[in-house]
């Protein structure tokens, strides 16, 4: 199952949630993973790479967020003035 997510401080990330196809019996993980889009590619992944896995992984009852990091992909630019990197790990945070 796949679920489009936005989230942030202002609703600006967008990512997909995938999850277990038997949510009951997967309910409260503890673990769930994140993948980001690495530089221009968006949350897909090269060759859709990171949707082949996030799927794979959910049919193995492993709950996956894939996201586009701030101004990237779908997610709007960050509003602040952050750099780079204090941008993406508060990006990190947010999925988180």
């Amino acid at each position: 199952m796949e679920q489009i997510l936005q989230f942030g401080p202002d609703h600006s990330l967008v990512g997909v949630l995938t999850s277990p196809v038997d949510v009951k019996k997967h309910a409260h993980p503890a673990v769930a993973y994140i993948l980001f889009n690495s530089g221009v590619i968006s949350r897909v992944g090269p060759h859709r790479n990171n949707v082949r896995l996030a799927r794979a992984m959910a049919e193995s009852g492993e709950w996956v967020l894939r996201f586009d990091l701030s101004g990237h992909g779908d997610s709007r630019p960050a509003a602040g003035n952050l750099n780079l990197r204090e941008q993406a790990v508060a990006d990190l945070k947010s999925a988180m």
